[in-house]
């Protein structure tokens, strides 16, 4: 009996998520799911409203990662050095914003998109931004 004391609606719910998030990947033909399930994995809270304020706090944030990451990519061609000052930048950011509990997601954001080869630029963000939707 003691195994079922962990599972909650918050865990059926997490799980449940983790699936639906990499199968919508797959159905969309992406590369890879595993954004949109960590998303999903940061985005479930106790209450509908942590989860929604969650979910808009991490769409702030990964707008402000794909516009650093951009500029990264676009101006110094994914060198590590400004990946490195990107994500500086990105904290500094979401520290002055509240948005601390989404400096993880952003400052992968910042890194998958800031190596990404200019052929592949904008699919990689539209992408990021579609695994934050089904996340």
């Amino acid at each position: 009996m003691s195994v079922m004391k962990g599972l909650g609606m918050r865990t059926l719910k997490t799980g449940l998520g983790i699936f639906l998030a990499l199968w919508f990947t797959d159905l969309l033909n992406f590369s890879d799911g595993s954004l949109a399930a960590i998303t999903t994995i940061v985005g479930i809270q106790p209450s509908l409203k942590g989860s929604l304020k969650t979910i808009k706090n991490q769409l702030i944030a990964t707008t402000f990662g794909c516009i650093i990451a951009s500029i990264v990519a676009y101006y110094f061609q994914g060198s590590y050095f400004a990946i490195a000052i990107g994500a500086i930048i990105a904290v500094m950011i979401c520290v002055r914003l509240n948005l601390k509990d989404t400096v993880s997601l952003v400052l992968i954001t910042i890194i998958i998109i800031g190596q990404t080869p200019m052929e592949n630029f904008e699919i990689a963000i539209w992408q990021r931004v579609a695994m934050l939707a089904i996340g």
